[in-house]
């Protein structure tokens, strides 16, 4: 990415020092789920904005899918499909971004982002 075009992209302000939790159990059935190629790009924008809102549902907008180099038909396509496995529940909203929750393989209930009692 060369410099001009570095300062379109949204500056995200976290703690590098802070540990971030990551599902790995999550991604793995993501990389299953999800065919070679740009899906786990998604996945990675999707941790960035889980990890920085700190809540398990987000909206993944073309700047951010820009960030992963990723187009907004590749996030469509691996969206649909993360949903179609049961990982992910995906709010339509009509002119906007996708509002996504990351869920527990198979069920309806939101992703626990922390550990119990940490």
């Amino acid at each position: 990415m060369s410099a001009s075009q570095s300062h379109h992209l949204p500056r995200i302000r976290i703690n590098p020092s802070e540990p971030r939790p990551v599902r790995m159990d999550w991604l793995e059935k993501a990389a299953a789920a999800l065919p070679a190629g740009k899906g786990m790009h998604f996945c990675i924008a999707l941790w960035m904005l889980v990890t920085i809102r700190r809540s398990p549902t987000v909206q993944i907008s073309r700047n951010m899918a820009a960030r992963v180099n990723l187009s907004r038909w590749a996030a469509a396509d691996s969206a649909h499909r993360l949903e179609a496995a049961g990982l992910i529940k995906i709010a339509k909203l009509p002119g906007r971004s996708f509002r996504i929750t990351l869920v527990e393989a198979g069920s309806s209930i939101p992703l626990r982002l922390e550990k119990r009692g940490a």
